[in-house]
This record gives C-alpha cells, structure tokens and sequence, in this order.
C-alpha cells in the first residue's frame, strides 16, 4: 500500500496507463529480523536450483526464482521476465500464507533495483543472484539493510551488501 509520496521511487505516465516504482525504503511488513543465513547454505543452493530449471535447460530463453529455507529449496517459478518469476514467488507466498522474512529469493537474473524493491518490501531476509546486481540495487539493498549476495555460482559468491548477516566463517 502507497501511503504517501515518500512511498514512490518514480512514477510513468504514458497515456491512460500509470506506473509507480515503490520505495524500496518502506517495507510493506515489519524490519527484516536478525536471520542469518551461512555460506555453507548459500553454496549449496545454486546447484539445487539449476536441476529445477528445466525450461532454461530447453530453451535458455527465462529466468528463474526459488524460494529457500536455506536447506531446501521450497517452491520454484520460471517466467520470461525476472520480474514475473519474482512476482510469482512472492504471490505464492502471499497466498499460502508463507512468512518470507526468514526466508531467501534465489533468482538466475541479474538483481537489478526493482528486484531489490519487490524483496524489500516483501520482507526476505536475503536475496541471492546468480549473477550481477546494479550499482542502484546494491545501493537500495544497503540503505535498507537487505545482505545481497551475487555470482552465485561455481561455488563461490560476493557480497554487496551486509556481509555481517552472513555467516560467512560456516
């Protein structure tokens, strides 16, 4: 919910249609907790997820997103926009009545600021990419105190932002 202008990043007028990009700044649900997830967990996922990928696999042509505990993953989406596979995690969650804020989003795309909004504001204590964050998303992601890690793949990955919400010695 909008409830003032410090809420909208930017808004889009184009014809009859309006589009706002919401602040990644004001969360929908409380603070992101505490939750900290290891290296050893962050790791061991980017493997799990690209079993998942079939239609990647087939036809390399979407992008992928995975809700994970940190031990399993829990519920997987692929679309042709990152955005929809993000979209369709964090609706599943709404409708299953998941609490994301112990949780991580895994998504094969890069995370650029939108992406970082949506989990913001969804409230995901980590978001995991397999490849590169933006310079405003790694921005967006430190103000508002979400650990990003990035090129998570071949059994390594960087941090961007929050390295102490992660367990990084596990």
């Amino acid at each position: 919910m909008i409830g003032g202008a410090s809420d909208i990043q930017s808004l889009e007028i184009a014809g009859e249609t309006v589009r706002a990009a919401l602040s990644p700044a004001s969360p929908a649900s409380p603070p992101l907790p505490e939750k900290r997830f290891s290296a050893r967990q962050i790791l061991r996922l980017p493997p799990l997820f690209l079993c998942l990928s079939s239609v990647f696999e087939k036809t390399g042509g979407v992008h992928s997103c995975a809700l994970s505990d940190g031990e399993e993953i829990l519920f997987f989406a692929e679309d042709v926009g990152r955005h929809n596979a993000a979209d369709k995690i964090i609706g599943h969650c709404l409708l299953q009545g998941i609490e994301m804020r112990d949780k991580l989003l895994l998504t094969s795309g890069r995370a650029p600021f939108e992406i970082i909004a949506k989990v913001l504001r969804a409230g995901f204590a980590l978001l995991v990419s397999r490849s590169a964050p933006t310079d405003k998303a790694i921005e967006a992601a430190r103000e508002g105190g979400l650990p990003l890690a990035a090129f998570a793949r071949n059994g390594r990955f960087n941090v961007y932002s929050h390295a102490e919400k992660i367990d990084l010695e596990d």
